[in-house]
Order: structure tokens, then sequence, then C-alpha cells
């Protein structure tokens, strides 16, 4: 994971961030999570962190339930434009 994050840190435009994104399927829905999801998505959560801290590389941490496709899009459309 180490390697996959400093290439990616390496590929970003000069104004680009990186953004690493956790889907995970088969939860209950986001609107009423039960205990054991909530603690899935945390631990989810603090391991995908832990590459960029110790890598030094600033990124983005996105951790949500459900279809990985569909989330990838969806938190790309929540990003501000980058301006040329």
């Amino acid at each position: 994971m180490l390697h996959l994050v400093e290439t990616a840190h390496a590929q970003i435009a000069p104004n680009g961030s990186l953004h690493l994104v956790h889907a995970v399927e088969g939860l209950p829905s986001s609107a009423s999570p039960n205990d054991w999801a909530v603690e899935v998505m945390g631990a989810s959560e603090t391991r995908l962190s832990e590459a960029p801290r110790s890598t030094e590389t600033p990124a983005s941490i996105h951790v949500r339930a459900g279809n990985p496709s569909q989330l990838i899009v969806a938190i790309a459309k929540e990003m501000p434009p980058i301006s040329p």
C-alpha cells in the first residue's frame, strides 16, 4: 500500500490532491448504521490513513458504505474543480 500511495502522490498535478477511497459493501444504510457497521467503518478509516501518514503524503481519506464505483464517482463530484 505504501508504494501505491507514493506512486499516486508522484502523479498528482501541481494544484491537485490525493484522495483515498474505501467502499464497504453490504453494510446497513448510512442513514441508520448499527454499532457493528460504525466499528467496521472506523477500523477501515484507521487502517487506510496509516499509509499516507507513514509516507508523509497528504491525503484525504473517504470511507463510506455502498457500491464502490458509485462512491468513487460521488466523491469525485464533491471535489472542487482544479484551477489551471
